[in-house]
């Protein structure tokens, strides 16, 4: 019976001359994952498509100094999304977060988050799954947070199933804020030059946050005809829609799902090119699907440039502004309430 294959690869961004390794990992049906400690994310998931060709699931790219910049696949935090106005209080304590959405709200953790930090890692091989566990210590008042939190970021790749689940833990020495995704770009066609809004997606929500000019939630709503994914339809049959050209290129929205865990299917999406689904599940109760709809630079790989629609985001999450808008399962933990949250992500042919 073979075992889960794994080797190390240490690249470089020569630009800031930051040393960093790749993991690479090989289960028994054939999925290659690379996961990198920069960033403690996925640079590459492949999968053998309805050909038993090996296809390219992800977007990532090639080149390590732009790496180093972008957001794909990487985890993010200490915050995802957009947090009102870069504040928020707790216990008496205030944190001044950096204001880089519009020069007024806080973006993805901020100019320096979690995306930007070299992880220590140690690769656990166990029975059926081989876990990567990515490490990182953010300080007090690092980004602006407060209070001095141990993050542990844990990919766990199945051998007899094409599955991956990213476990994230963390404990801290106050109550503070944490909400952290992974920013995967995914175009289950296995080709960039296929756009992915011709994909099918389902998102299992009733209601949906919508945006301010900002970006930012200003409502939970119901869902209308453009923003339904509860019946699976193609991304691109209802993106045209002026209303979701008011505020955004498309879509990018909170989705709050009806049952949130591992038992309920959150999100899939399929190809027909290559017969390739994705299934979603986690504990968050949000999911962000942004459909790479806008662009401020260009995005090359090997000449061509993928920057709109050449992949999609399913962001599982909480509510970007939760600190603001939830009383509860907003992301505020402590020492007495570690962070524990999962996302899952399985890959199997349809047809």
């Amino acid at each position: 019976m073979r075992k889960l294959i794994f080797e190390v690869r240490e690249k470089k961004i020569t630009a800031k001359e930051i040393l960093y390794n790749d993991i690479y990992v090989k289960n028994s049906f054939d999925m290659e994952v690379i996961l990198s400690s920069f960033g403690a994310g996925i640079k590459s998931i492949k999968i053998k498509d309805k050909d038993g060709k090996l296809k390219e699931m992800t977007l990532c790219p090639e080149d390590e100094d732009l790496f180093y910049f972008v957001y794909h696949g990487k985890t993010i935090g200490r915050t995802s999304g957009r947090i009102k106005d870069a504040t928020f209080s707790l216990d008496g304590k205030v944190a001044h977060l950096d204001k880089n959405n519009f020069n007024t709200d806080n973006l993805h953790g901020g100019k320096e988050g979690l995306n930007r930090k070299n992880f220590t890692y140690k690769v656990s091989s166990l029975k059926d799954h081989l876990d990567v566990i990515f490490t990182y210590f953010s300080k007090d008042q690092e980004g602006g947070y407060f209070g001095n939190v141990n993050i542990k970021v844990t990919y766990r790749i199945f051998d007899f199933e094409n599955k991956i689940q990213i476990i994230y833990d963390a404990t801290s020495d106050c109550k503070t804020l944490l909400n952290l995704t992974n920013h995967a770009y995914f175009n289950l066609s296995g080709d960039p030059f296929i756009c992915a809004n011709g994909q099918r997606l389902y998102i299992a929500a009733s209601k949906y946050g919508a945006l301010s000019k900002n970006l930012i939630v200003e409502d939970i709503v119901p869902v209308t005809k453009e923003m339904d994914f509860r019946t699976p339809h193609l991304i691109k049959d209802y993106i045209d829609e002026a209303s979701l050209h008011q505020v955004t290129n498309g879509y990018d929205h909170p989705y709050f799902l009806d049952k949130p865990g591992l038992d309920y299917l959150a999100a899939k999406l399929y190809s027909k090119e290559s017969g390739i689904a994705l299934e979603v599940r986690t504990t968050y109760p949000c999911v962000i699907f942004y459909s790479n709809s806008k662009s401020n630079k260009p995005f090359i790989v090997n000449g061509v440039d993928y920057s709109l629609l050449s992949a999609c985001c399913l962001e599982c999450q909480f509510h970007p502004d939760g600190i603001h808008q939830e009383k509860e399962r907003n992301g505020v933990f402590s020492q007495d309430n570690p962070y524990h949250e999962v996302i899952e992500y399985s890959f199997f042919v349809e047809g």
